[in-house]
């Protein structure tokens, strides 16, 4: 999939959001319940919560054209997010984003890289060779969700 990936900008805080918010409620129930979904990524969408988040994040969008299809965010070694649009999954995007974060994180002489990954990323990030050093279980608004602590020699 041709796509553009681009320092984040405040043009695209409401996009952002939404991709967040339609990534985490289109997972399988077996994964992750109704509840834990809307305990991960409440809906409606806080934008003004979103604006204020992104200020603090090293956040990169892939572009199709001026749509945001999905984004990644890198914070030193970690990787805090990497979400794409549900009918933009499994084409590339995640990995093309990864790639590109990657190459940042060479280029600052970073000799890891770490993420918290959920059940459903644990075998995408997997299979770009991170390992799991540990699973999570994290609490949000009365909701336990698990998720795996994962590290990438670079």
């Amino acid at each position: 999939m041709n796509i553009t990936i681009e320092p984040y900008s405040t043009r695209f805080a409401k996009q952002v959001a939404d991709v967040f918010t339609q990534a985490v409620h289109a997972i399988a129930n077996e994964h992750y319940s109704a509840e834990q979904k809307q305990a991960w990524a409440a809906t409606p969408v806080d934008y003004s919560y979103w604006q204020q988040r992104l200020k603090a994040e090293r956040c990169f969008v892939a572009l199709q054209a001026e749509t945001v299809v999905g984004f990644i965010e890198l914070e030193g070694c970690n990787i805090d997010c990497c979400y794409v649009l549900p009918k933009y999954q499994a084409k590339g995007i995640a990995l093309q984003m990864l790639q590109y974060i990657e190459a940042i994180a060479r280029q600052q002489q970073r000799e890891y890289l770490f993420v918290d990954a959920s059940k459903v990323a644990r075998g995408f990030f997997v299979k770009q060779g991170f390992s799991v050093i540990k699973t999570n279980k994290v609490q949000r608004v009365g909701q336990t969700l698990l998720n795996f602590s994962m590290q990438k020699s670079l």
